[in-house]
């Protein structure tokens, strides 16, 4: 065995990083980051609007409020049957993929303006899917029926024989709500918000997935050891925004998509794990 040499200069600066829990470099990164100040293709795909415009449609890129800059990604729930209907839809989506993970954090702000949520159904934003091919689910960010954030599971037909226990039903389903059972955090109109998620599949063929929330950095909801990639080689690769059921608009701006969580700061979060103690080391 090769014994490295590492002089006691080295060792000493190695321990006084671990001592003050400076970060170490990691394999966690961001997949990408959106501001909407440019147009939305060709890293979008618009094509549900009809001729894939370069802005979108519903959702589509916006002047009226922003973050930072001066764009916004716009969504409208103003449609006839946004109020009176648990099936209605509103607008259209659009559609970003990013590289296969079997964890996903996202951070984004969100204004409403004048909005009112679905109370049959509740109002549907936007969703994570896992996985390739067939055997998929879909895990909805959804205001249900209030104006706080909650998580809707839903597999694909193909997967339709397989259940899971679903909390809030208290007995095995297809597809299951998860509501806040940390705190339930109003999303009020005309404020900007700071939302992060968190979905992972956990070892595949085991209850070993997980749903978290936060909303201006305080955790709202944390559902480990869920059922999620109940077949082999699950991992999450779509994002999709939809506009779904409800009345008013809703504005978000400073997307992230990683796979460790990335803070309301605006950097991603460093891993502050300490590595395992180094072997083999001679000192001279």
């Amino acid at each position: 065995m090769r014994v490295g040499l590492i002089t006691f200069s080295q060792i000493a600066t190695f321990l006084i990083v671990l001592s003050l829990g400076l970060p170490i470099s990691s394999e966690a990164g961001v997949f990408w980051a959106e501001d909407f100040e440019n147009h939305l293709t060709p890293n979008w795909d618009t094509s549900a609007c009809g001729g894939s415009p370069q802005d979108g449609c519903n959702p589509g890129i916006s002047t009226t409020f922003a973050t930072s800059g001066s764009h916004s990604l716009h969504s409208s729930y103003h449609c006839t049957e946004g109020l009176t209907s648990a099936t209605g839809g509103c607008g259209t989506y659009i559609v970003r993929l990013h590289p296969n993970s079997q964890d996903v954090y996202m951070r984004w702000k969100m204004n409403l303006q004048n909005f009112t949520v679905n109370p049959l159904a509740g109002s549907k934003m936007m969703y994570n899917k896992c996985c390739d091919g067939n055997n998929f689910m879909t895990f909805w960010h959804i205001f249900p029926g209030q104006n706080y954030l909650s998580a809707q599971v839903i597999p694909d037909s193909n997967a339709a024989n397989f259940q899971f226990f679903c909390p809030s039903l208290g007995r095995n389903d297809q597809g299951c709500n998860y509501y806040p059972n940390v705190a339930a955090i109003n999303i009020n109109d005309n404020q900007w918000h700071c939302i992060e998620t968190h979905v992972g599949t956990g070892t595949p063929g085991t209850q070993t997935g997980i749903i978290e929330i936060w909303v201006d950095g305080r955790l709202s909801m944390s559902y480990p050891n869920i059922w999620v990639a109940h077949y082999t080689g699950g991992l999450f690769n779509d994002l999709t925004h939809y506009a779904q059921l409800g009345d008013g608009d809703r504005y978000i701006d400073d997307l992230v998509v990683s796979n460790t969580r990335i803070g309301c700061s605006g950097s991603p979060s460093a891993d502050t794990t300490p590595p395992s103690a180094p072997l083999g080391l001679a000192i001279r």
